[in-house]
């Protein structure tokens, strides 16, 4: 009889308690059993492959059209450069998804390269935006009265859009992440508030650099908070 390595798991003092019946059950479905049968081995990574690729396709269609129905101002005054970026970044979404930023059956990024994309796009996104900016005026613009109230309101934009992302997202991979949800759900999250960012800027006449790194970056750091919390709940089998 093959040794089934999750009997290793409960024989050990030092490891954690048994996991409940449904997650442990999870487990097994997702990582496969070495006494399951050669046909049910050969059959399960294709279920999971191909619910990969719909929840992708699915991702798609929800960044594109979030962004697209988001960007009210874009689509009147530069409507082609919308649907470009539109396409552009839904594609390059629903491919991180694709490739292993949802790890599904253990396949795809690395632990350690997931967790890295979760400080490296916020501060991506930071950096883009302060570098793209035309001047800073801390006092002068920023904090004036006029300045803060155009500062939420492009924080409030980007928050919604993105936090419609979000949890458009989270609903699509729910269930799909039994090793590490809460790492799952903030990148669910950064994706959404990426969105929020390009539907703030492309739209958004201001380029006064504390205006766009707050108003229209930030939400990526709160989203992907958010995220991380929504994913333990979530996206846990």
């Amino acid at each position: 009889m093959a040794h089934d390595p999750f009997d290793s798991l409960t024989r050990t003092a030092a490891s954690p308690p048994r996991p409940s019946d449904r997650v442990w059950n999870a487990l097994q479905a997702e990582i496969g059993s070495p006494t399951s049968s050669v046909r049910e081995s050969e059959r399960r990574p294709q279920i999971r492959w191909g619910s990969r690729k719909r929840r992708a396709g699915m991702s798609l269609l929800v960044l594109a059209l979030l962004l697209l129905l988001t960007s009210r101002q874009a689509l009147r005054s530069t409507p082609e450069l919308l649907v470009l970026v539109s396409l552009v970044y839904a594609a390059l979404g629903s491919l991180l998804l694709l490739a292993g930023g949802v790890p599904g059956h253990m396949q795809g990024l690395a632990p350690p390269a997931r967790r890295g994309l979760t400080w490296f796009l916020p501060a991506l996104v930071l950096v883009s935006l302060a570098a793209s900016a035309h001047h800073f005026a801390l006092s002068s613009e920023f904090l004036s009265p006029a300045g803060v109230q155009a500062t939420l309101r492009c924080l409030a934009h980007t928050l919604t859009a993105g936090g419609l992302c979000t949890a458009g997202l989270l609903l699509i991979w729910r269930r799909s992440d039994p090793f590490a949800p809460g790492v799952t759900g903030a990148l669910l999250g950064i994706l959404g508030g990426v969105l929020g960012t390009l539907s703030a800027h492309l739209g958004c006449p201001n380029q006064e650099g504390m205006h766009l790194t707050v108003g229209h970056g930030a939400a990526s750091i709160i989203l992907a908070l958010i995220g991380s919390w929504a994913g333990k709940k979530w996206l846990t089998p």
